[in-house]
């Protein structure tokens, strides 16, 4: 026999508001989730249950658990549908782009030239940017070493004369070390057929100052310098397994450069670099005692680098400051602000009085 359970008289005939709308905002809008809340309404109005509390923590607990279901599986959904989206979105753009300069050629070579130019010469000129002013050189204590140049009677820089360099290394003080070379090319004989190398002549303790040294051998010699003193010759890492075998042995050996017999003393590491790829460095003795070179007038091409003392840095930045405020000021002085009230004479004044300000 069945027997009926009534609800008590105090029984709700409608849900808690608050599950309701959180059935709401979690199920999947349309039929589909009308059907679920009316089927679940019409059960709560139906079902027996001993009070109205019981009654409602089923609602609750059937609402959680449909919103919980329904709640990770849209944001499932969403996961797996957005990037598929991005990806047909892109996909369209680049077809109409691609339709939209097919009909027009002349444009799109136009605009493929643009950017491959603009592309071009913004890395060309970061790479020399990153080279010159951004990475440091790969020599020891980099912001000790400068460069010293003669200057003409017009202001221009020269090379130095060998005689001047002769003088600054006897009389200049701020300095501990200095050394002076220069490009040449020579040609190498003695071999199956001659070839053209690039050399750099450098005198005694050219490593020195830059911090450098061979792996093999020696750096060249005190007397190195001497006129008519024997030639060494530093060769580079790639000339010595190219041309020399790669032979653990060859210092001592000699090699013929533009007739000239030179003493290989050492052996260069293979990441050593100084300005550009060289061949070789080959001493100053054979060269320092000819009277072309001993003339003082005589610029020919060579340049000195000097390894300063830490106390000369404060010199050398000072010495760069007072330049810029002269080149400043000077401009300021060649161009002044004409004012409608100043007669030319006054203006005359005015330019040699700032030309004796800017005098130091």
């Amino acid at each position: 026999m069945n027997r009926e359970v009534r609800l008590k008289p105090d029984a709700p005939s409608t849900p808690p508001r608050l599950a309701s709308w959180l059935l709401h905002r979690m199920l999947p809008p349309g039929e589909h989730g009308d059907s679920m809340r009316g089927d679940l309404l019409e059960e709560f109005r139906t079902r027996p249950a001993p009070s109205s509390l019981a009654l409602s923590w089923w609602y609750w607990r059937h609402a959680l658990s449909l919103s919980l279901r329904y709640g990770l599986r849209r944001r499932r959904d969403a996961r797996e549908e957005k990037p598929s989206m991005l990806v047909e979105s892109l996909w369209t753009d680049v077809k109409y782009a691609a339709r939209a300069y097919a009909k027009t050629p002349s444009f799109t070579l136009a605009v493929i030239a643009t950017l491959a130019l603009g592309i071009g010469a913004s890395t060309a000129i970061f790479s020399m940017v990153n080279g010159i002013l951004l990475q440091p050189l790969p020599l020891r204590e980099p912001h000790r070493l400068v460069y010293i140049n003669e200057l003409a009677a017009n202001g221009n820089r020269m090379s130095v004369a060998w005689p001047t360099y002769l003088d600054w290394t006897t009389r200049v003080q701020s300095v501990e070390s200095m050394a002076d070379s220069r490009d040449e090319a020579l040609t190498y004989t003695g071999i199956e057929r001659a070839q053209r190398v690039r050399v750099r002549r450098a005198t005694a303790g050219f490593l020195t100052v830059i911090g450098a040294r061979p792996v093999l051998g020696r750096d060249f010699s005190r007397d190195a310098d001497r006129p008519n003193a024997p030639g060494e010759v530093l060769v580079s890492d790639g000339f010595w397994r190219s041309q020399l075998g790669a032979d653990a042995h060859v210092v001592g050996h000699t090699m013929t450069l533009d007739g000239t017999v030179y003493t290989v003393v050492g052996v260069l590491a293979a990441d050593f670099l100084y300005i550009r790829p060289y061949d070789a460095f080959v001493s100053m003795g054979p060269v320092s005692g000819t009277q072309q070179l001993l003339e003082r007038g005589n610029h020919s091409g060579f340049n000195v680098v000097a390894w300063i003392t830490p106390f000369a840095v404060f010199f050398v930045a000072a010495g760069l400051t007072v330049w810029l405020v002269r080149l400043w000021k000077s401009r300021a002085v060649a161009h002044p602000v004409a004012h409608p009230n100043l007669a030319p004479q006054q203006l005359d004044d005015l330019r040699k009085k700032a030309r004796q300000e800017t005098e130091f």
